[in-house]
């Protein structure tokens, strides 16, 4: 990568690079993932930013997952509900 932060015709005449920055189609690539702890692999599309600063040498790189159906939300409640009390509670009225 140094090749490009600096090209050399001659002595007098040198041509500097600057910084590279490369961005995924906005609409994402198709991709499936499997996430720990689910059941199965998950389509969607992923979303990759990299960027390369030559002066400093450092690269970034941003990726991220939109998966084509949201994960169902899960209540606050849901864990109260599974709880021995709870059914107790339940099974009296």
């Amino acid at each position: 990568m140094d090749w490009m932060s600096e090209m050399c015709i001659n002595e007098e005449t040198k041509i500097m690079g600057g910084d590279i920055k490369w961005n995924s189609p906005t609409e994402g690539i198709d991709c499936q993932i499997l996430k720990i702890g689910s059941k199965g692999w998950q389509k969607g599309k992923v979303q990759i930013e990299v960027n390369k600063n030559f002066k400093s040498g450092e690269t970034q790189t941003f990726i991220k997952f939109c998966p084509d159906e949201l994960p169902e939300k899960k209540s606050p409640l849901d864990d109260i509900r599974q709880s021995e009390e709870y059914k107790k509670l339940s099974n009296n009225n």
